[in-house]
């Protein structure tokens, strides 16, 4: 999976396509996230890596998580923020809205279905500092600034950096995510990417559509969605 993010190219093409599907310009884009227009266009167009805070403001700008925004869709964990947070909406609503939206989701599923879908289930709270998570989590796992220095090829000492001020480079953030099986998402700002429904099925129904569909068809699942939470059809 390091490999993917290895391929800056790839990182810039996913900030290609998002800004493609909202026909915004880098200018407005800039405006409304909070971000030069120079910076994104070094970003697109010269294979800049953003910075982190970068890479939250544009995760929070599309409604996307980190994971997604990096790995497009070789990652496991969600994708679509705004979608998820919908179906909470809905896990308050009376069965038969749950199952209009529950159709409407199926209809364009078809028979796609995966078991490779991740969640965060750590227990510990995490916090939106990526150094004090980096420290909670190695504390957690019980695992020494040597054992962490081994996995990330990089000195002792560089470990208690990271912890305290500098941030590791994204393929590294990639291989902690891998070992201790928690989404960048969260290790980056701290909001797990872990939703859990009353209705089980309905749950089940809502993160494969998350999974397998298309941000296009995202984008008509969540209209539908607001529709019924607001009673318009």
């Amino acid at each position: 999976m390091s490999s993917v993010i290895g391929n800056k190219f790839l990182l810039s093409n996913n900030l290609k396509t998002l800004r493609d599907l909202c026909s915004i310009s880098i200018k407005l884009l800039g405006k409304s996230a909070n971000i030069s227009p120079s910076s994104l266009e070094k970003y697109e167009f010269s294979n800049i890596t953003p910075t982190i805070n970068n890479l939250i403001k544009l995760s929070d700008f599309y409604s996307i998580s980190i994971d997604f925004l990096l790995l497009w869709d070789k990652t496991q964990y969600p994708k679509n923020l705004k979608l998820l947070n919908l179906a909470k909406n809905l896990d308050d609503m009376k069965f038969e809205s749950r199952t209009r939206v529950e159709g409407s989701a199926l209809s364009f599923l078809g028979n796609n279905t995966t078991d490779s879908i991740k969640l965060d289930g750590i227990e510990n709270d995490l916090s939106d500092n990526i150094h004090e998570n980096i420290s909670i989590l190695r504390e957690n796992k019980k695992v020494s600034q040597k054992q962490l220095a081994e996995l990330l090829d990089v000195n002792q000492s560089q470990i208690a950096h990271y912890q305290n001020k500098s941030v590791p480079s994204l393929d590294k953030i990639i291989k902690l995510s891998e070992f201790f099986r928690l989404s960048v998402h969260a290790i980056v700002t701290g909001q797990k990417l872990y939703f859990q429904f009353i209705d089980g099925h309905f749950g089940k129904t809502m993160l494969l559509a998350d999974q397998l569909l298309t941000l296009e068809e995202h984008k008509m699942l969540i209209h539908l969605m607001k529709a019924i939470i607001n009673n318009k059809t």
